[in-house]
């Protein structure tokens, strides 16, 4: 056993860096089928993260980003207000698809970050990117291991059983970030 940790630095949403307009609506709305394989591999990427013991600290650059800043149309009476000038609506309903990725996608990386005892960060600027990063540093060295001697055997367990675990501190003040749980697995 080792210290396993990941970091995340990213909004969370995966889409091809070739993709036209229309590839980026059908990537950020998949279809059902799409969906739900999707939806069934993130769930078994987040399961052998959990199986192999690994903390997930997320630095989410959502508010950080400018999303689609030259798309926005100038202000009225501005130099670059031309007659004729059209905000392409097919842009916009891309940004709002967008938006709404990020944000389910941060529920998932939350959950995934406080079920394996990391956290995620929300920075809004490039310095407190490097801050937060700083921050995540110093968890990953400030980690302990501790054992317990569970109520029921793990011989008793059922197959990939997961067991919910709760750390509470007896000193007044400490704050202590664990994981949620952990899966029970052969070896034990």
């Amino acid at each position: 056993m080792g210290n396993r940790h990941l970091v995340v630095i990213g909004d969370g949403v995966d889409l091809p860096a070739w993709a036209d307009l229309r590839e980026l609506k059908k990537a950020l709305n998949p279809s059902g089928g799409e969906s739900q394989n999707a939806s069934a591999a993130l769930t078994r990427a987040m399961r052998e993260l959990i199986e192999a013991q690994a903390v997930v600290h997320v630095i989410s650059y959502r508010k950080a980003q400018k999303l689609y800043e030259a798309d926005k149309p100038p202000k009225h009476g501005s130099a670059d207000d031309t007659s004729g000038f059209k905000f392409d609506p097919g842009k916009k309903s891309l940004q709002n698809a967008y938006k709404k990725a990020m944000a389910k996608s941060e529920e998932r990386l939350t959950s995934l970050a406080e079920d394996t005892g990391g956290r995620l960060l929300v920075p809004t600027s490039t310095e407190e990117i490097i801050a937060d990063g700083e921050k995540v540093a110093r968890d990953i060295g400030a980690q302990y291991v501790v054992t317990y001697k569970p109520r029921r055997p793990l011989a008793t367990a059922a197959k990939e059983e997961y067991r919910r675990l709760a750390v509470s501190p007896r000193r007044i003040g400490l704050h202590v970030r664990t994981r949620r749980g952990y899966l029970v697995t052969p070896g034990f």
